[in-house]
């Protein structure tokens, strides 16, 4: 996952890779989570013939990124009726094993986008019912019902929220709510095996406090 392009801080990327596997070792349910209705294991070539339409442009409506660290595919696209981005990680088979959506929708206010946050939220719980997991990240003594201490607080002190939902053969989604560069974010991860995503976010995490993002 190109995670470096979402400017997660070291201490909300450590807090949030720690309290997944927490979460994730102990909650289950039945069948998988799918990205975008494919199978885990979907070839490129299945995803980038039904996912390009006729008049979508190379390195503008989607990308292809293929190097040493990365073999990924983005696509803009709409959820829930927001501007996303549809990104595509696969392995060294380009198969697929995690999928995203960034919200790529412009605001004005911070509750604006705070609300692209609780669309989402709206739309998985309709989907897959309540989440089996909700954290504040590092909210102290905030009123988490007020949507004004819970934006100011993620955009001048950082944190995160975090919903998950997850599988008994380990695949899960991860929605979550962050702010970077005085901008609230909403981001929606579905991965194969949340355990495993989970530990790269851990190894990304000591790369970045060694190299820098």
């Amino acid at each position: 996952m190109r995670m470096k392009r979402f400017e997660l801080s070291i201490v909300t990327l450590l807090i949030l890779s720690l309290s997944i596997t927490a979460s994730a070792s102990s909650i289950s349910n039945n069948e998988s989570y799918l990205f975008r209705g494919y199978e885990w294991g979907t070839h490129i070539g299945d995803i980038a013939a039904n996912e390009i339409q006729p008049g979508m442009i190379e390195d503008v409506d989607y990308f292809f990124y293929d190097t040493d660290a990365e073999r990924s595919f983005s696509v803009r696209t709409t959820v829930s009726g927001l501007d996303a981005n549809a990104l595509f990680d696969f392995d060294e088979d380009w198969c697929l094993m995690t999928g995203a959506y960034e919200i790529t929708t412009e605001h004005v206010t911070p509750k604006d986008y705070y609300s692209d946050y609780t669309t989402l939220q709206s739309g998985l719980y309709s989907l897959y019912g309540e989440p089996m997991e909700k954290d504040y990240l590092a909210f102290n003594d905030i009123d988490t019902s007020s949507i004004e201490e819970v934006t100011n607080h993620l955009i001048n002190n950082g944190g995160a929220i975090l919903e998950i939902w997850c599988k008994n053969n380990s695949s899960g989604i991860i929605l979550m709510c962050y702010a970077t560069e005085g901008v609230i974010r909403p981001l929606v991860i579905y991965s194969e095996n949340i355990i495993e995503f989970c530990e790269s976010l851990e190894s990304m995490v000591n790369t970045i406090a060694t190299e820098g993002l």
